[in-house]
């Protein structure tokens, strides 16, 4: 089954010579529970095209679905983890949690529950009642991701969001990823620079060419769940990593 269809989608600015194509004639199908990166050259269209799927711009041309239905205005269907934090500063790490189900107006036990799952999966069972302020960058990322999921949204769109963490603090994010992932298998459309993030956390990657942005290539990832760290020094993950960093250079003189 679909979970987002991007159909025949460009996303111009500006007009007359100062045109520019964010994104042109993409297509691309996202099956329910798939796991999808995007990778590509900066500036070259990747977070355009996942704030077309959130909602946050309406495409020049082409059409986008969210399962049966055209994608609108942003909705509590889609939940969106950026590269900076998001947590409230004003509310506690639990209180954060509990924001989405919150607005959603969930049962209050059902809440609970995944408010505490959630806590738990990330690490932070002790500090559900500490503020952001006091928690480390990677802590308080880890509050986005299991907000993210306490919302129970049906499509998650990630732009770069362990892009400011350290590697050491990005490996356990992946980790936290094949958790979640465990627990329950959202659709992912996951923005991204790292290449061997892209392949740990993926089913596919998707590579996009440089602007005027355009969907060159896919990769299925063969490697089966759980993926664990030591996987990077295999010779079929190399080689992969190779075949995409290929992939992107053919494309980076258009």
């Amino acid at each position: 089954m679909t979970s987002v269809s991007i159909s025949d989608v460009s996303m111009i600015f500006g007009s007359g010579e100062n045109v520019v194509y964010a994104l042109k004639d993409a297509n691309l199908e996202v099956q329910s529970g798939e796991f999808v990166s995007l990778v590509g050259p900066s500036g070259c269209g990747k977070t355009t095209a996942l704030n077309l799927v959130a909602g946050f711009l309406s495409a020049t041309k082409g059409v986008i679905r969210i399962g049966d239905h055209v994608a609108g205005p942003p909705d509590g269907k889609r939940v969106v983890v950026f590269q900076d934090d998001a947590v409230f500063p004003w509310l506690t790490v639990r209180k954060n949690l509990e924001y989405g189900p919150r607005v959603q107006g969930r049962a209050a036990s059902a809440d609970r529950e995944a408010v505490e799952k959630y806590l738990a999966l990330v690490g932070l069972e002790q500090f559900g009642d500490a503020y952001p302020k006091n928690l480390s960058g990677g802590m308080r990322k880890r509050v986005d991701l299991a907000r993210a999921y306490v919302s129970d949204p049906e499509v998650l769109l990630m732009d770069e969001p362990f892009g400011a963490l350290d590697i050491f603090t990005k490996e356990s994010m992946w980790e936290i990823l094949t958790t979640f992932r465990r627990e329950s298998r959202k659709t992912v459309i996951f923005v991204t620079h790292d290449i061997e993030e892209a392949i740990m956390v993926s089913d596919r990657v998707i590579v996009m060419s440089p602007r005027p942005a355009r969907i060159t290539a896919e990769v299925r990832i063969p490697f089966a769940f759980p993926r664990h760290l030591d996987a990077r020094n295999q010779p079929e993950f190399q080689a992969l990593r190779q075949e995409i960093v290929r992939l992107l250079g053919t494309h980076r003189d258009e």
